[in-house]
């Protein structure tokens, strides 16, 4: 039996079938954008920090407690792999170093521990604090940032277009900070009046400069201690509102 359409009737009849096939890719999730967009969206998935393991040693004039953490992705990523090598190096050489000097005379100490500064669905940072004191004190910070869609490691050009002069905005907005807060009492190298220690005034930040992500997105510029102020003004730290940075940011 033959069945003969009108040409009418037949585009009524492919038009319906093609919304119902599309109706019901949407509603099963099989449309080809959608897929894309949650592989897309899931990047190298969740993100947990453990301890693998803690060195701790004490004697009568010796302390010690250095946590090693590890970084685990749900999904591979190239990126901590990376960074789980950089911080065991690092840990490790302190560890070494530690145990040298437990037969020499004197007072020392060293502390690492961990904390997560970001991890919002772009980026996500780990901080390592390490603090020593010998005859001194000295404090430390090491920040290691994740691109989370990608799994590679992010550095502080990571967040900015291409030959954009970041390094000169930031800076710029620094040095303004810091001769509001000058005003208030605060110490900083910089604007300095002797002429022999001009030299160590601050002019620009470093390239691969400490940095994290606040909570409302803004750029958190840090310091160690001693680089841009005396000990007593501890790790300076600087927030770049989004707004400054608008023209160079990605």
């Amino acid at each position: 039996m033959v069945i003969i359409m009108r040409k009418s009737t037949l585009i009524k009849w492919v038009t319906g079938f093609a919304a119902a096939a599309v109706v019901l890719a949407s509603a099963t999730g099989l449309t080809q954008s959608t897929v894309l967009a949650k592989e897309s969206s899931q990047g190298i998935g969740a993100i947990k920090v453990e301890a693998e393991k803690t060195y701790e040693k004490t004697t009568k004039t010796k302390e010690a407690k250095i946590v090693v953490p590890k970084i685990k992705t749900e999904k591979k990523s190239v990126g901590a792999e990376q960074i789980n090598k950089e911080m065991k190096a690092y840990t490790d050489g302190l560890i070494k170093d530690f145990k040298k000097n437990l037969k020499n005379e004197g007072h020392e100490s060293v502390t690492v521990s961990y904390k997560v500064l970001t991890n919002n669905k772009e980026m996500f940072t780990l901080r390592l604090e390490t603090i020593q004191t010998m005859a001194s004190s000295s404090v430390t910070y090491k920040f290691y940032h994740l691109d989370k869609k990608t799994g590679k490691v992010m550095n502080l050009k990571s967040l900015f277009k291409k030959n954009a002069d970041y390094i000169n905005v930031i800076s710029k907005e620094i040095k303004k900070q810091m001769r509001e807060q000058m005003k208030d009492g605060k110490v900083y190298f910089l604007d300095t009046k002797d002429k022999e220690m001009q030299k160590y005034d601050f002019k620009t930040i470093k390239k691969n400069q400490n940095f994290y992500i606040d909570k409302k997105g803004n750029l958190v510029i840090c310091f160690d201690k001693y680089e841009v102020a005396p000990g007593s003004e501890g790790c300076p730290q600087f927030t770049i509102a989004k707004t400054t940075l608008a023209k160079v940011l990605k």
